[in-house]
């Protein structure tokens, strides 16, 4: 299962920006990781310096890896919750379970599955809408096909391929309705069903 997306929007992000030399010289290193791992919904720490790093090695300038890792650490307390694996499930994210304490992991991998059932589940519910606008759309197509069929020798057939988009519609909506009958299913085995996600949040 591989999920496909509040954070922090500040001049100094470190996957859209580049810092200039002053501002590697005065970035508080300790709010960079919190706002670089906020972004990431987890990120290693191997991978946080590397980004650390890269920022501001061109300018010659040190990064503080004491105020890093602090930064980093009280990331992680706050990532290995199972509030905080809800919440990266329900964004359709990945959940890096392993950077936490190998004994909480079935339980935050548990909360995680049902945060992500979450969020297909109001996923395929759009696209049933959406599925449903299309078929309205068709059916006002095919009216207006047949309240012409007076002046146009080739309605029949414009009549004939409507029907067949119909159908694919049809089938469509009824494969997504499938789909979140499975989810609700699934939901009901894992913690809480939907009722009990405002209860942990």
């Amino acid at each position: 299962m591989k999920p496909f997306f509040h954070y922090f929007i500040i001049a100094t992000f470190f996957s859209c920006s580049s810092m200039n030399k002053s501002e590697c010289e005065l970035q508080d290193w300790k709010n960079y990781a919190i706002e670089a791992f906020n972004e990431e919904d987890g990120i290693t720490y191997k991978n946080l310096q590397f980004k650390a790093n890269k920022q501001c090695s061109r300018h010659e300038v040190a990064i503080d890896h004491i105020s890093l890792k602090s930064g980093y650490d009280k990331s992680i307390l706050r990532y290995c919750t199972t509030l905080q694996a809800w919440n990266v499930g329900e964004k359709g994210r990945t959940y890096l379970h392993q950077l936490c304490d190998p004994a909480a992991s079935e339980l935050l991998i548990s909360y995680f599955r049902q945060g992500y059932t979450n969020y297909r589940y109001n996923h395929f519910l759009e696209q049933i809408s959406q599925a449903r606008e299309k078929l309205i759309q068709l059916k006002l197509e095919r009216t207006q096909l047949e309240n012409n069929s007076i002046h146009r020798n080739s309605t029949e057939q414009e009549i004939a391929k409507i029907e067949s988009l119909k159908q694919i519609a049809i089938n469509h909506m009824n494969d997504l309705k499938d789909k979140v009958m499975s989810y609700e299913l699934f939901s009901k085995t894992q913690i809480g069903y939907h009722e009990s996600a405002s209860s942990i949040k």
